[in-house]
């Protein structure tokens, strides 16, 4: 017997453009939703870890002060290269590399507890120089340092910061340098004498925390050694470590080998005899490279002081497009970060905090001031009870 069996016929169903269009539309919206959140979660991931290389920076500053008895300077002496080969590179210059004292700033001496000795040893050992020319093995740095005397080290990194990796020596971090006093002036507070502040004033132990240890001579008056600033203990902070600004961010900040704005490092090499004594210069422009200031402000103008420049708020000026130059280097030296609504900063108990970029310039002068009461900020006896 023959069977016959029905065969079911499918249709296939085909999307329709509506129905096509509504699934786009539905991905979009879930794409709008997710996407900020994973940017916020990486932006938070940035932050965080840019928070734990201030700490750490913190600590390594504080261990130096410990070891040393005094916090390093923004400018000091590391050694001298007396001329010759560059064991690292033989073919630094033709072989011959010229004499150059080695100075630099407090990022130099930090990295002496960063446990990487071998990047200290350039600085710190007088058998390696810090120069170069295009004729050895790795080209040198914009300004004409080596390698080795430039690198690019993730402890002075903040991720959230911008920056190519092949920018040596690129840095976000900067150190409490006191008060910005270019030039003489005089204030006089209500009630009180008039006070004269000049370059030495300014690094007044009250005023800020790392000073000028290098006595160069004066680039302006190459007949003058530049004064040095007294050695400033942890000792010093009277208005307590927790409670007294040390680092901070700055996406300004140069890179943490340069100590002039030059574009070179011919300075290095203009060895002179000041009162017999062989220096090289001492650029005042030093003290902004990696270094954050107060200016000698009011937001209410007491004891005459001009008011607050909003570029020298934390974040002040379009931090995104900004860069340190010749004529901008004493107003970017603040706090500054890409981060929403302030900066990181290390206290000088090597906590970290989040500093907000609305607090009150004095609430910042006070932080910035060992001992507010004995310092040249214009309110003096101002007591910050706000919460930073």
């Amino acid at each position: 017997m023959r069977h016959f069996y029905a065969r079911r016929v499918f249709k296939t169903r085909a999307f329709t453009l509506v129905e096509i269009l509504t699934v786009i539309a539905i991905i979009g919206i879930l794409m709008g939703l997710l996407l900020p959140a994973v940017g916020r979660t990486l932006a938070a991931a940035r932050a965080s870890q840019c928070s734990a290389r201030l700490g750490q920076m913190g600590i390594a500053i504080v261990g130096y002060a410990s070891d040393r008895d005094s916090l390093p300077g923004y400018l000091q002496k590391f050694g001298e290269f007396q001329g010759g080969v560059d064991p690292a590179d033989p073919g630094n210059f033709g072989g011959a590399v010229p004499r150059h004292f080695k100075i630099g700033g407090w990022p130099i001496a930090a990295m002496s507890k960063l446990d990487n000795q071998p990047l200290y040893e350039v600085w710190s050992m007088d058998r390696y120089p810090l120069i170069a020319d295009d004729g050895g093995e790795r080209a040198p740095s914009f300004d004409g340092y080596s390698a080795a005397a430039s690198p690019v080290y993730e402890a002075f990194i903040c991720p959230s910061g911008s920056g190519h990796l092949s920018s040596r020596g690129l840095n976000h971090f900067v150190a409490n340098t006191g008060m910005h006093a270019p030039s003489g002036f005089s204030y006089q507070r209500p009630g009180q004498s008039t006070v004269a502040v000049d370059f030495l004033r300014s690094m007044s132990s009250a005023n800020g925390l790392f000073n000028n240890r290098y006595a160069g001579f004066n680039p302006s008056n190459p007949s003058q050694l530049m004064p040095v600033g007294k050695r400033v203990r942890l000792d010093d902070i009277t208005d307590g470590a927790s409670s007294t600004l040390m680092l901070s961010e700055n996406h300004q900040a140069m890179p943490l080998h340069t100590t002039a704005l030059t574009g070179n490092a011919n300075h290095l090499m203009n060895i002179q005899t000041v009162s017999g004594k062989e220096v090289i210069a001492s650029p005042p422009v030093a003290r902004y490279l990696q270094g954050a200031l107060w200016h000698f402000e009011d937001p209410t103008g007491f004891a005459s002081a001009p008011p607050v420049n909003p570029v020298h708020k934390i974040n002040g000026g379009d931090v995104y497009e900004l860069q340190m130059n010749s004529s901008n280097f004493a107003d970017v030296a603040r706090p500054s970060s890409l981060h929403i609504g302030g900066a990181h900063v290390a206290m000088a108990d090597a906590s970290v905090r989040f500093l907000v970029d609305k607090i009150d310039y004095r609430v910042y002068q006070s932080m910035m001031t060992p001992h507010g009461k004995s310092s040249d900020v214009p309110m003096n006896e101002f007591l910050a009870t706000e919460a930073f």
